[in-house]
Parts: C-alpha cells; structure tokens; sequence
C-alpha cells in the first residue's frame, strides 16, 4: 500500500513538473515575432517623406491597415507565449517609391511568417485578422506604388 501511495505521489509529482516546464517554453511558432519586425519596418517606411511630399489618404489608410495588423499580430504572439521586440530602424533616405517597394517586400515578407499553422487555438482569430489587415495593407499599397511610378 505504501508503495502504491509513493507511486501515484511521485507520479504526480512528475506530471506536474512536466506541466510546469511546459508552460515556461515560448510558443512554437517565432515567425510572429519575424512577422512583427516585417510589419513594424513597412509601417516605419511611411513615416518619412521627402521635401515636396505629402502623405495621402491612400497612405493615411495604408497606415491604419498596418497598425490594425501591429496590434492584431502582437495579440496572437502573446497568446502564444513569444516576448515581443522593438523594431529595427528603417533607412530615411529613399525615395518615395523606393520606400514603397520596401515596405511591400516587408508585407510579403510578413504575411509568409504569420500565415503558418497556428496550434493554439485562441491566436487562430488574431492570426486570421492580423492576414487580412496585411492583405487591405497590400491592396493600397499596390494602389499607390501604380500611383507614384
């Protein structure tokens, strides 16, 4: 009987431990956090403009699309466990279109890394959310760069 009660204790015991080292691994899935970089570097190439520009509606929207997709990817990358990062400093300097065709590489490049297969169930919706804001993003900004060639 005392051997039965070890047993089922050092069992449980166990299990717990594993339950435990379990919850402090990050997510599975560190394209958020790639996916976040992408997204905070695109909208940081709206930020500047030379002399003899201004920011648009079209930009304005942009923008919005891309804050909305900030928010909604770092929801679902906390859901899943990832400490989020600042983003890096983008290159002033370019040119509008060149600003254009970064930040689209940067769209692309993040709707890749938030796209994958999502395990957990709660950041599914945030990560459906977090595509569409991308591809609104994308719509207008390949309305812009049609706009400013």
């Amino acid at each position: 009987m005392k051997t039965l009660i070890r047993f089922t204790l050092l069992t449980c015991a166990a299990a717990i431990a594993v339950a435990v080292a379990h919850a402090d691994m990050p997510g599975q899935h560190p394209t958020y956090n790639h996916g976040l970089a992408d997204l905070h570097a695109a909208r940081a190439h709206f930020n500047f403009h030379g002399a003899n520009e201004k920011r648009d509606g079209e930009e304005e929207h942009a923008i919005h699309e891309i804050d909305a997709a900030i928010d909604e990817a770092q929801r679902a990358a906390l859901k899943d466990g990832k400490n989020i990062k600042e983003p890096e400093p983008v290159d002033v300097h370019l040119a509008r279109a060149d600003r254009y065709h970064q930040a689209r590489q940067l769209l692309d490049s993040a709707l890749r890394n938030v796209s994958g297969k999502e395990d957990n169930p709660h950041a599914r919706v945030l990560q459906s959310e977090t595509i569409a804001h991308i591809n609104a993003a994308i719509h207008i900004l390949e309305d812009l760069q049609r706009k400013y060639r």
